[in-house]
């Protein structure tokens, strides 16, 4: 007869047990919604050694709690086309000699990699290293030789 009125208790002790089954609902916070607050690019120097020569810079727009916005759009701008130019993707080319600046902009946000272009050019010399006075040219550094003349 005990384990009776023990086993008849069991569903009210369970019920009990578990707050009555009326438990009030939580409310759970709204994430915070994402905002734009920075920019961080792959390298705020770049020196190029010659022109026509390429070098990638990426940028990461991030919200406020430093998370990476995918969707966020960049734009690319160069402050002297001349020296460097910059595609849509952010690939900068020398031009010529000098330095620049290149921008990344989202929104109201951008930030800025100085790039330097230096190509040390060519020389000209006479050799006869072959036996017979030749004219050749070559890179500064001593690379890329070649023989303009034959005999």
């Amino acid at each position: 007869m005990t384990v009776h009125r023990f086993l008849g208790c069991l569903p009210l002790l369970a019920a009990l047990a578990c707050g009555g089954g009326d438990s009030p609902t939580q409310a759970t916070p709204d994430p915070q919604t994402p905002v734009a607050t920075t920019i961080r690019l792959s390298a705020t120097t770049l020196d190029i050694d010659s022109l026509g020569g390429t070098q990638q810079l990426t940028a990461a727009v991030l919200d406020q709690s430093g998370a990476t916005m995918p969707s966020a759009s960049v734009s690319w701008t160069t402050d002297d086309g001349s020296i460097a130019s910059v595609s849509t993707s952010g690939v900068v080319t020398a031009e010529w000699n000098g330095s620049v600046s290149v921008t990344a902009t989202s929104g109201s946000l951008s930030a800025s990699a100085n790039v330097q272009v230096v190509d040390p050019g060519w020389i000209s010399f006479t050799s006869n290293r072959d036996g017979n006075y030749e004219v050749y040219i070559m890179r500064a550094d001593g690379s890329s030789r070649v023989n303009l003349t034959q005999n």
